[in-house]
């Protein structure tokens, strides 16, 4: 999680850091990336005492000195934290596309502010347009990105559909979002 009461930013990645480095260096003998996605709304650090990574470059610095040996490591590139953690299209442009090992695609409510978003209220991809999936996606495109794309809402209307129902529905989705 992007905070702690407990730990300080060192305490907390001196923890965390030497788990995921095995992790890592076993991956990388398979030839496997190593994806990290960063959480970023506001929310979920409010009433913390110590913040912890929450942007997309503080998880490029995290995931370079993971794969440091390997190249494997990179981020697991959320629409939804990227717009949360006050990311902008310029930081997109300055990836390299390899650092991306995955994205995730969504949609926020209507009617709450970028710093009072909940993280499990989510919508469909290209539900609301309050998320900016076009100048998201065109910085992937502009990097030169070409792996997986995969919806990620989390919301009661889905989850109480069939799984047939909601796979339509969610491919209907990405197809439309992918063809604008």
């Amino acid at each position: 999680m992007p905070r702690s009461d407990k730990h300080d930013f060192y305490h907390h990645f001196n923890l965390i850091f030497p788990r995921l480095k095995r992790a890592v260096d076993l991956l990388g003998l398979y030839g496997m990336m190593f994806g990290m996605e960063f959480i970023g709304p506001n929310t979920l650090r409010a009433g913390q005492k110590f913040d912890f990574v929450h942007t997309m470059d503080g998880m490029r610095m995290f995931a370079a000195a993971l794969g440091v040996d390997a190249k494997n490591t990179g981020i697991l590139l959320d629409l939804w934290h990227w717009w949360t953690a006050h990311g902008t299209v310029t930081e997109l442009e300055h990836l390299n596309a390899e650092e991306v090992v995955y994205v995730h695609l969504n949609d926020a409510p209507k009617g709450r502010e970028i710093d009072e978003q909940i993280d499990q209220e989510r919508e469909m991809v290209g539900a609301t347009g309050v998320l900016p999936i076009k100048p998201f996606l065109d910085a992937l495109r502009k990097i030169g990105y070409d792996g997986p794309l995969t919806v990620e809402p989390f919301n009661a209307g889905i989850k109480a559909m069939s799984p047939q129902n909601a796979a339509a529905v969610t491919s209907a989705a990405l197809d439309k979002v992918l063809k604008a």
